[in-house]
């Protein structure tokens, strides 16, 4: 009986609140693969 709930509370804890921590690292992967990279001139920046 134990071991069945505790399956149950994993995949209810997995589907609620690993989804949204997998949405919060897919958010953070879109804006770092959409941002502008800037490189400046070691030389330049003297």
């Amino acid at each position: 009986m134990v071991a069945g709930w505790v399956i149950v509370w994993e995949a209810f804890y997995d589907i609620f609140f690993g989804g949204i921590k997998r949405k919060m690292e897919y958010k953070l992967l879109d804006k770092l693969a959409n941002s502008t990279i800037c490189f400046e001139d070691e030389k330049s920046s003297l």
